[in-house]
């Protein structure tokens, strides 16, 4: 009977997941690549396996273990070659394959694998996915082995995504953040000296920029009804003293007013229903927008679309407080581990070490979730990814809840309802309100 209705909870869980990620990009912020390298693509169909021959521990064999994930292009090499520098070290319990699966099939193969036991012992997730599979009973429980690692100093809310009725399930290895890029150059010649730091400064400088040149949009930003809009809408929601699980509350209904507001005044371009975070990128690296709200994910695509671009990062402007999006991905131990335990934790306390996240999240472009790795360790010359690990400090995950992709959609269509007219602010936030109240209990 239990795994009957793992399977029912699972198999709802997973339609709601697809529908999520329909539009084909990584909504927790899609991965970033080194500089030089090849921007991560989505579209990639072809699994692929990495393994290496690796030299026998002193203690005796080591343990076979799967790593499964949807990362590809340069993405996926960095985590290669971690897994090879890992395999190749004489004195460590496992030997790691990595199976690359598209995004889509990657959570149908988890949700599925509860049941028949086709798992690996190392899962990887988006943050924001995590507890879906938490509460299918696919992870096992590493509460104990988190708190014993020599520094377990994570970005809170990286942490938490992964914790599920008080149980650690899994442990951050990436993260990443939303942040406010500016053309220096359209700043100048509108006359704006001082960049914006509350809502009302950014209002003034939409204001002028504006005036100054018509044919350009002030802002842009991601408004596609997929798990982007719900990605990019939150600071907003967050600075305004609101969450998901309030959103007929004055607070919240201020947030949705001020994106609004942007929208009425011309500020944003109505196609921003129509733009993923990609497309927000491409209009900014074409001068067609002055800002954009985006991640560091998209410093390899604007080196290529516009490498002389004269640009600055500095944070979302706020209304109480700073706030950000937290996007990234964790890694968990799964049911399929019994009996090797140990010998999977030692794999994946080694990527946490300092010295992995480290030079993993370095290579990749993104955040270490540890905060004992400081700005200077891991970008000591380097004043853009200096700016988005400041910003970082303010992010918060989406959810982290059980039934985030149902909760997600509801968002989705509040926020489009309101850009499009189609209901008042209050009328749909009212109606947001209750549908997520039903879910979540």
């Amino acid at each position: 009977m239990k795994k009957v209705v793992s399977l029912i909870l699972g198999l709802t869980l997973l339609v709601g997941m697809l529908g999520a990620c329909a539009s084909g990009t990584d909504k927790s912020g899609k991965t970033a690549t080194v500089p030089n390298e090849t921007v991560e693509e989505s579209t990639t169909t072809d699994s692929t396996t990495t393994d290496s021959t690796t030299t026998e521990s002193p203690s005796g064999e080591k343990v076979d273990i799967q790593f499964w994930h949807h990362h590809s292009g340069g993405t996926a090499e960095n985590l290669e070659s971690m897994i090879n520098k890992y395999n190749k070290l004489p004195d460590r319990k496992a030997t790691v394959t990595l199976q690359y699966l598209p995004k889509n099939e990657l959570l149908k193969r988890y949700a599925l694998g509860v049941i028949s036991g086709d798992l690996p012992e190392v899962a990887l997730t988006d943050n924001a996915d995590t507890l879906s599979f938490a509460a299918m009973g696919m992870y096992v429980d590493i509460t104990d082995r988190v708190n014993a690692l020599e520094h377990p100093d994570f970005l809170p809310h990286a942490l938490n995504s992964g914790n599920y009725n008080g149980k650690q399930y899994s442990v951050p290895i990436r993260s990443n953040c939303l942040a406010l890029w500016v053309n220096n150059d359209m700043m100048t010649e509108a006359g704006i000296t001082e960049m914006p730091v509350t809502w009302d400064e950014l209002l003034e400088v939409c204001k002028t920029l504006k005036e100054k040149n018509p044919n350009v949009y002030p802002l842009a930003l991601s408004a596609v009804k997929t798990e982007d809009i719900v990605f990019q809408f939150l600071p907003f929601l967050f600075s305004a003293g609101a969450s998901w699980d309030t959103m007929d509350s004055p607070e919240a209904i201020e947030a949705l007013d001020f994106v609004k507001t942007l929208s009425d005044n011309g500020y944003i371009s109505m196609e921003v229903i129509n733009w993923s975070q990609n497309d927000v990128e491409k209009q900014f690296a074409a001068g067609n927008s002055a800002m954009m709200i985006n991640g560091s994910w998209q410093l390899p695509n604007i080196k290529n679309d516009a490498p002389d671009l004269n640009y600055s990062i500095i944070k979302i402007p706020m209304n109480k407080e700073y706030a950000s999006t937290l996007g990234g991905e964790n890694i968990g131990m799964t049911i399929a581990s019994e009996g090797n335990e140990d010998a999977v934790w030692d794999f994946m306390s080694w990527m946490e070490s300092l010295d992995s996240s480290l030079e993993y999240n370095t290579l990749c472009g993104t955040i270490s979730p540890n905060m004992a790795i400081t700005k200077e360790m891991q970008y000591p010359d380097n004043e853009v990814m200096s700016a988005f690990i400041d910003q970082a400090q303010y992010a918060v995950a989406r959810g982290p809840h059980p039934k985030w992709p149902e909760i997600s959609g509801i968002l989705q269509e509040c926020i489009q309802e309101i850009l499009t007219g189609t209901k008042t602010t209050k009328e749909s936030a009212k109606n947001a309100a209750e549908k997520i109240a039903a879910i979540i209990g």
